[in-house]
């Protein structure tokens, strides 16, 4: 189950769409997610909601993760700099035709992180239609099996309400790309959140 957080007055989304099987409901590490699906993964553990305050080794973690991907139903995808170019073009295309406005984007190895100011469709939708667009446009390409399903079905939605929020998810997705070893992201498309005075963080 996708998890849609905050519950006062919303001025911003920040939506994590995962790699397929790369951040199971079960994960030793938490998850954002109370159930498990999937009757095979649910052996494998019962979920627990956020991280974590004691996190696994990385010998429990290749111990579970070598036991999952048994079970998946299609092969664990990561997204490499070819397959990263193909997902940028279509959320800079979702983004224009859909009418949002878009304040960060990280594309990593296996997530993507989008900052999007409120709009007439809810969070979840604005996952849901971006998630589509995307999948079907590196579906096939690059060794990626054109049935592959490429995220995870659990929609995360994490509701902004106010200023101070938005630019510390801003900033944190701005980081990203570094953190993983990858070269710091610069899209034209995405609006800079200049619109409103920053505040202290």
């Amino acid at each position: 189950m996708g998890r849609i957080i905050g519950v006062n007055t919303t001025i911003a989304h920040h939506l994590v769409f995962m790699g397929y099987g790369h951040w199971l409901p079960n994960d030793p590490r938490g998850s954002m997610s109370d159930e498990v699906k999937t009757p095979l993964l649910r052996e494998l553990g019962e979920p627990h909601y956020e991280r974590k305050r004691i996190q696994p080794s990385r010998e429990e973690l290749r111990t579970f993760w070598k036991e999952a991907e048994k079970r998946l139903s299609h092969p664990v995808v990561w997204f490499n700099a070819s397959r990263r170019d193909v997902l940028s073009v279509s959320v800079e295309t979702s983004i224009h035709e859909l009418g949002y406005t878009c304040y960060a984007c990280a594309i990593l190895k296996n997530h993507i992180h989008l900052v999007i100011r409120v709009h007439r469709d809810s969070g979840r939708a604005m996952w849901e239609k971006i998630a589509i667009r995307t999948a079907h446009a590196i579906q096939g390409v690059d060794g990626i099996p054109s049935n592959h399903p490429v995220w995870s079905d659990r929609p995360c939605d994490i509701f902004k309400t106010d200023v101070g929020a938005v630019w510390k998810a801003v900033d944190y997705v701005r980081d990203n790309p570094v953190k993983e070893g990858l070269a710091p992201q610069d899209y034209p498309w995405v609006i800079p959140y200049d619109d409103w005075p920053r505040r202290k963080r």
